[in-house]
């Protein structure tokens, strides 16, 4: 894959080949915007580029040594720095020896020459999660850049960065693509019809990657069912609490099955070591972890998603702007059962439970808590 084939970023992608193209390459990048947008995405094929033996049409070819090998992630000159530990955190690393993937080897590394391609690139993925002191680390290499080195720092969050990092990297704006040009991509592209594509359009918010994920993961069906169990208005436990949090659970393992794809993509499944690798291993667990928790919270957020449609329902009857995945049909039937107060309560209740899972609690715990809870409020 090349940059001419990202979809849905043309303006960022643009601006980074018109870089290359004039010899106006920038010494750092901030690639900011939602998640699931395709920045990770951009930011392996601008380092393709960059380090392309023989580029075509200002892109790169995707067929030489280099090419292959920053797809793999074994290109010696890439340096991608991620989140580790229960922390979720980049660290700065120990001052003598700093292990792979901490800022201070990374600092060692980028004060050496290139020694494969034309360009030593660091990748930084949620440099928000740099830690204080790893950040300030990093202010010194880009106060003095190497003159070899391209940084590209990625980011959801770029008011979390210190600003004097911000200040010295230029900025690439990433979106989220109109929810109709996503629909199109996803009924040529990934051969869905017309209801499917716009479910799945609206739930991903326009971020194919979002959408790709969740085709992959069968989540289209998942959320249906769910928001058909939701608006069933069942007060028995089995019904109420038991099977919605079956599906979830359930939802949960598929997902966890499908990380294989996950890691392939940001170039933690290397061919030629498998697993054996303890800071591959390492990187691997931590994203798996971070994934994990991410589901969960999207599982409670379509609950959120659920009982907002009630209310939206109920004060304007208008269908353009029903989110979840419900039925016009099923969210008027369960606005009319619920009253105001019963819904917003079960809003607070779910906003509640994510707060709860953001501070490490279980999520069966949580969930089995919270549906129990509603089930109770519908019986008063």
């Amino acid at each position: 894959m090349a940059l001419r084939e990202i979809k849905g970023q043309e303006m960022a992608v643009g601006l980074l080949k018109r870089s290359f193209a004039e010899g106006r390459l920038a010494h750092a990048y901030l690639f900011h915007g939602p998640e699931g947008v395709g920045k990770e995405l951009t930011a392996r094929n601008f380092a393709k580029l960059l380090n392309c033996g023989s580029p075509k049409g200002g892109d790169a070819c995707d067929v030489c040594e280099s090419c292959v090998r920053i797809q793999k992630g074994t290109h010696p000159d890439l340096l991608w720095l991620r989140p580790r530990g229960k922390a979720r955190i980049i660290p700065i690393g120990e001052p003598q020896k700093p292990e792979k993937g901490t800022v201070r080897d990374f600092r060692t590394s980028v004060g050496m020459k290139p020694y494969m391609g034309k360009w030593k690139v660091g990748i930084f993925s949620d440099a928000h999660t740099l830690q204080r002191d790893a950040a300030s680390a990093l202010l010194k290499t880009l106060e003095e850049p190497p003159a070899h080195t391209i940084i590209v720092l990625i980011t959801s969050r770029p008011e979390a960065l210190l600003s004097t990092i911000v200040s010295r990297c230029q900025a690439v704006r990433f979106e989220a693509m109109p929810e109709a040009s996503l629909e199109k991509i996803l009924s040529s592209d990934y051969s869905l019809d017309a209801r499917e594509a716009k479910l799945l359009s609206r739930l991903s918010g326009g971020r194919l990657g979002d959408a790709v994920r969740a085709l992959r993961q069968e989540r289209v069906r998942e959320t249906s069912d769910l928001a058909g169990m939701l608006a069933e208005g069942e007060r028995g436990y089995w019904r109420a609490v038991a099977r919605p949090l079956e599906l979830m659970e359930r939802s949960l393992a598929r997902a966890a099955d499908s990380l294989e794809w996950e890691f392939a993509e940001k170039g933690l499944h290397h061919e030629d070591d498998g697993y054996e690798n303890e800071e591959i291993q390492e990187q691997i667990e931590a994203f798996a972890v971070g994934e994990t928790r991410r589901r969960q919270e999207e599982l409670l957020g379509e609950l959120l998603t659920w009982y907002r449609d009630l209310l939206v329902w109920r004060h304007t009857g208008t269908e353009g702007l029903l989110l979840s995945a419900g039925e016009r049909d099923q969210v008027a039937r369960a606005a009319q059962e619920m009253s105001v107060a019963r819904t917003e309560q079960a809003i607070q209740r779910v906003e509640d439970a994510l707060r709860s899972l953001r501070l490490n609690a279980d999520f069966h715990t949580v969930v089995e808590n919270l549906l129990v809870q509603i089930m109770a409020s519908d019986k008063q």
